[in-house]
Order: C-alpha cells, then structure tokens, then sequence
C-alpha cells in the first residue's frame, strides 16, 4: 500500500496561516469584554488561552502531515483529537495550579478559543480532505 499524508506541508502552512487569522481576530473581539469584566490582569489570561488553543492545534494537526498507510487515515484523524485534547488539557492544568494568572478569565479563553479552533480546524480539513478525494484533485 502507498503512504500518503492526509495535509501536505503546504495545506498545513495554510492551516496554520489560518488559525493565527482566528486568534488575532479572536483576540480583537474579546478585548473590550475582557478587560470591562476581568481588568488588565484577564487580558494576559485571554492572550495565554488563546495561545494555548493555537498551540495545542498547530502541534494537534501534526499527525495528518505525516505519512500514513492507506488504511490508517482513521487513525490519523484520532491521533489528531487525542494530541490536541491532552496538549490542552496538559497545559490547561499547569496554568491552573501555577497560579500565575486568573483562573476564570484563562479557563473561560481557553475553552472558548479552543471550541473555535477546532471548528476552524475541522472545516478546513475536512475541505482539505474532499478536494484530496475527488479524481485530479
């Protein structure tokens, strides 16, 4: 059987591409609330969650970039949830009982841009991945 990635590097670059698009643009719309409700100190707990998610889906999105048997595209879509999943949760956990930042404001971000990512993610991929199936494309 022939291997194949499921995202080339070019397709990942773009994912990549377009998921810092989400952050910043999430960013720009949580500012205002954030601060009016968390202060200064939720806008470092809004950026850190908002990295968090990116990194946890650039990193996450890794298993479809590299080589996989025919068969085992399944897999490689798990492997993408399970890596992004524990990456968050990882880090998530760290961030929490460091103390470092406000928990509300870092949990609240970290959900919510995760949740967008992952919708961001999927829709790209799953565009990726019908354009790839079809014949000559």
């Amino acid at each position: 059987m022939m291997a194949s990635s499921l995202l080339t590097p070019r397709c990942y670059a773009r994912l990549l591409a377009l998921l810092g698009g989400t952050a910043v643009l999430l960013a720009a719309l949580g500012l205002l609330p954030t601060v009016r409700l968390a202060g200064r100190p939720g806008v470092a707990a809004m950026a850190t969650g908002i990295g968090v998610s990116l990194f946890a889906t650039g990193v996450g999105v890794l298993p479809l970039v590299v080589r996989w048997r025919h068969g085992a595209r399944t897999s490689a879509l798990l492997a993408t949830m399970v890596l992004r999943f524990l990456l968050v949760g990882i880090v998530t956990l760290v961030l929490v009982l460091s103390g470092l930042l406000p928990k509300a404001p870092v949990l609240i971000w970290i959900a919510l841009s995760y949740l967008v990512m992952l919708a961001a993610e999927a829709t790209y991929t799953a565009r990726q991945l019908t354009v790839a199936g079809k014949p000559g494309g």
